[in-house]
């Protein structure tokens, strides 16, 4: 396996072990570029073995594309009715922007848990925000009370990319080429001084999905970026894959075929990556 510093790095297979059947679980996802495809494929993942699942919100946001929608104030027998027949629900605020909904608070998201007893909650609670921004300015993350998992999401195809606003002197290289994303950057986003990792509760089992692997050219990037999230304490296992839709599967196929190990079991099937340190392994964890 490629080392990664002084790592070794093995792969769970199937990344989906690391997702809980059990007990309810209120699974949270933050950061930009993959949120709400994550959603989308972890609905998917609970639907297909059976399970209910209330998608909501801390935040103002579109309501997903093809999951069965409620108002937040139908009364609960209804929507427990609806929830118990559809399977799936996506319940947050009231209308707000154009085709947007707000968002729910924890105690609201709890009543909702509480009352209607679904098998798993899924919360987006972080806005949409620009990581290519020229000045980044991360929206703050509305956590539900209890959150039992939480995803923090990075756009791996924002790198290369021109950061938006209006080039000045100075701004980029020697040249004063336009200032372009750079790996540092979504370092920064994730764990930085006011990134994503700083903000996660205290205890809570943390998954960083580095999102856009076939648009991603960095490959000593991305491995820097693991390196440096395998720093933080408690963190074990980072995702990696294709989280931008089914018009890039072929693409994404290509690059985890130049990109990754050849020939091992685990590369067939989803092109989703759980890689953890061998170093686990050995000490049992």
């Amino acid at each position: 396996m490629k080392p990664i510093g002084d790592e070794e790095l093995r792969f769970l297979d199937p990344w989906t072990l690391l997702l809980p059947l059990e007990g309810r679980p209120v699974i949270a996802v933050a950061g930009e570029g993959g949120k709400t495809a994550l959603l989308h494929r972890l609905h998917r993942y609970y639907r297909e073995r059976g399970a209910s699942v209330l998608w909501t919100q801390t935040v103002e946001h579109p309501a997903p594309e093809g999951v069965p929608e409620a108002r937040v104030d139908e009364p609960f027998p209804r929507l427990r009715e609806r929830l118990s027949s559809e399977g799936s629900l996506f319940v947050a605020g009231a209308a707000a922007a154009a085709e947007g909904r707000g968002g729910l608070d924890a105690a609201g998201i709890e009543e909702l848990r509480r009352r209607l007893a679904p098998d798993v909650v899924l919360v987006e609670c972080q806005a949409p925000f620009d990581a290519a921004a020229k000045e980044l300015s991360m929206p703050p993350v509305h956590w539900p009370e209890p959150v039992h998992l939480v995803f923090l999401v990075t756009g791996l195809h924002r790198v290369g990319h021109l950061k938006s606003g209006v080039v000045e002197e100075g701004d980029g290289a020697a040249d004063d080429a336009p200032a372009r994303v750079h790996t540092s950057d979504l370092i920064e986003i994730l764990a930085g001084e006011g990134g994503l990792l700083r903000q996660v509760p205290s205890g809570v089992p943390v998954l960083p999905f580095l999102a856009g692997l076939a648009a991603y050219r960095d490959m000593d990037g991305m491995f820097e970026i693991v390196d440096r999230l395998w720093s933080a304490e408690g963190l074990k296992v980072v995702l990696m894959g294709e989280l931008v839709g089914p018009a890039r599967i072929d693409e994404a196929e290509k690059a985890a075929a130049s990109a990754l190990p050849q020939g091992a079991p685990h590369l067939a099937g989803e092109r989703i990556y759980a890689m953890y340190p061998a170093r686990l392994d050995e000490e049992g964890g």
